[in-house]
């Protein structure tokens, strides 16, 4: 069994469920930010998730698939928000 299989799955779940909202609302999503700049973006008239990278000029558009074997990679990982603690 391959060790990766669970984690997959809990995204293609995750993801799928940004597909329909998507296309529910038939409004592009905006799924999260990129390090160190960039967004990731699911868009429903295309069926596609995009990767925008605007400080290099780069656009990469993925099938849900594609995204997750990237994601399993370490491709396109979000921006993690520090808070201080009040």
């Amino acid at each position: 069994m391959k060790p990766y299989l669970p984690i997959w799955g809990e995204l293609f779940t995750a993801l799928r469920e940004i597909q329909k909202a998507g296309q529910h609302s038939q409004k592009n999503i905006h799924v999260y930010s990129i390090e160190p700049t960039g967004h990731l973006w699911y868009l429903y008239l295309e069926n596609v998730f995009s990767v925008d990278l605007p400080g290099m000029g780069i656009t990469i558009s993925l099938t849900q698939g594609q995204l997750i074997d990237a994601l399993l990679k370490g491709s396109f990982q979000p921006t993690l928000s520090i808070t201080e603690p009040s």
